[in-house]
C-alpha cells in the first residue's frame, strides 16, 4: 500500500466523519477524556486474528501477552537446525503480515 492510498483511505475517513472500514482497516473517531482533543484510532482485528492463529499454529500455543516485545537481561537463544527449518514458513508468513501492515 503506497503513501498515496494511505492518504486517500484517510481522506474518505475524514470526509464521511464517522467510524467505518475501509480496506481492512477499521477507523473509529475517538475524544481524549483530557484534553478534548479529537482524534481517529485505526486497527486491524482481522489481520491481528490471522497473526495470531499463524503464531499458535506454528508454536502450539498461544503467544503470552506482554508490553514490549523483549525482556531486560534476557538473551534469544540461536535455534537448532531442526527447529529452525520446521518454523522458517511460519516465521516468513508471520513477517510478511507484520510488514504489510
Amino acid at each position: 500500500m503506497g503513501d498515496g492510498s494511505i492518504l486517500r483511505m484517510i481522506y474518505r475517513v475524514l470526509e464521511n466523519r464517522e467510524a467505518r472500514k475501509v480496506e481492512g482497516v477499521w477507523w473509529e473517531w475517538k475524544q481524549d477524556s483530557d484534553t478534548g482533543e479529537v482524534y481517529l484510532k485505526a486497527s486491524m482485528p482481522k489481520m491481528v486474528q490471522e497473526i495470531k492463529e499463524v503464531y499458535a499454529n506454528a508454536m502450539g500455543h498461544l503467544a503470552k501477552q506482554a508490553k514490549t516485545p523483549g525482556f531486560p537481561g534476557k538473551c534469544l537463544r540461536k535455534a537448532t537446525e531442526d527447529e529452525a527449518e520446521m518454523k522458517s514458513m511460519e516465521y516468513h508468513s508471520i513477517v510478511g503480515k507484520l510488514i504489510t501492515t
